[in-house]
């Protein structure tokens, strides 16, 4: 059966109440080796840029693009694995598409540092936006933890973005000793805690027989992340990357719940400021000398 983010990709980012071919679509996806998520939010990147009129029936092979038609999902789903037409341009991600297609089609992106974004809203939800613009890899639920929401409503933390920010950077830690851990997020959060807590420092020291502290294992955590971060500034990435999709910077969410809510691009400077502070990164968003020996990566420091 399809899990929540391939829901909400192939169903609901592409307006498909089909749940059968939501079904078809999710297998169709496994036995082709595809991601859910960036194939369904790429396909609805498509489909809009054909309904505006970016694309046209001679870029899509005659296929008319529209959002609420199970059968062009499927049907896209299989020419992109073949690369096949349309299914050639699709199999590049929407990042390269929206190079291929200009300035409109970048306004319609809907992820981050290249990947398409899961099913959490980062207008809604600050602390996703804050995530999404630093994590290691961009537009993942799986650097930093949209878990939040099982913090109580009347929390300081639904207000405040200095600790929304913390937030993001004790669950990014998390995540980074979980995969180190190849531990599953659900176990590890649901069973020890939502970041890092003496439960899984026990659970750590008792089947390694170490003696380590909570204040070791954020260390731990806080040391990975910034390998990877300095593995990505080596590669020429800086502040300029830690970006947000146009429409979470610019357009309010039109209606529902959250309705008027987003995350404008004065408040993402104000948070990467204060994120960079506390990671010991200068204004750039780069490792300083300092904070890497300090954590021990001096071969890093280094070079």
């Amino acid at each position: 059966m399809p899990e929540y983010e391939t829901l909400f990709a192939l169903g609901t980012m592409t307006d498909n109440c089909d749940l059968p071919l939501i079904i078809a679509a999710n297998r169709l996806c496994d036995l082709m080796g595809m991601d859910t998520v960036s194939m369904g939010v790429t396909l609805s990147f498509a489909i809009e840029c054909y309904e505006r009129g970016i694309l046209t029936t001679k870029d899509t092979g005659g296929i008319p693009l529209r959002f609420g038609d199970p059968a062009v999902v499927l049907d896209l789903i299989e020419r992109t694995a073949k690369k096949e037409g349309l299914g050639g341009l699709i199999a590049e991600g929407s990042f390269k598409m929206a190079e291929r297609l200009g300035p409109e089609a970048k306004k319609l992106l809907y992820g981050t540092r290249g990947l398409e974004i899961p099913g959490h809203s980062a207008r809604a939800y600050p602390i996703n936006a804050i995530g999404y613009a630093t994590n290691t890899r961009g537009g993942t639920h799986h650097d930093h933890r949209p878990t939040f929401r099982a913090i109580p409503p009347d929390d300081p933390l639904h207000k405040d973005m200095n600790l929304q920010t913390e937030f993001v950077i004790r669950t990014q830690n998390l995540s980074a000793v979980g995969d180190s851990l190849t531990q599953c997020r659900f176990v590890m959060e649901q069973s020890f805690g939502i970041t890092l807590g003496i439960n899984h420092v026990r659970l750590l020291n008792a089947v390694t027989g170490w003696d380590l502290t909570l204040e070791d294992l954020e260390r731990i955590g806080e040391r990975i992340v910034a390998l990877e971060r300095a593995f990505n500034c080596r590669e020429g990435m800086s502040r300029k990357d830690d970006t947000l999709p146009y429409r979470v910077a610019h357009e309010p969410i039109p209606e529902g719940a959250a309705k008027g809510k987003y995350f404008s691009l004065e408040k993402l400077e104000t948070a990467l400021d204060y994120y960079y502070s506390l990671r010991g990164w200068n204004k750039e968003g780069i490792p300083t000398s300092d904070t890497l020996r300090k954590l021990g990566l001096e071969f890093v420091a280094d070079h």
